[in-house]
């Protein structure tokens, strides 16, 4: 049985390669400006390109 593993929070392209080689199926960016956590869309959208083939990419968002 295969697992779906999800890590949320990224923000960079050091954090995206540690999430794609531990096996993560998806990968989350976070939406919400009062997160420490919070990702420009833009900068989500490059990193959603570069995992684009290896993960499916979730928005995190609040209240929307």
């Amino acid at each position: 049985m295969a697992l779906d593993i999800k890590i949320c929070g990224l923000k960079t392209d050091k954090a995206l390669a540690a999430a794609l080689a531990g096996g993560a199926s998806h990968v989350g960016f976070i939406f919400f400006a009062k997160s420490p956590r919070y990702v420009e869309p833009a900068e989500a959208g490059r990193l959603r390109e570069a995992a684009t083939g290896k993960a499916r990419a979730v928005a995190v968002t609040v209240d929307a």
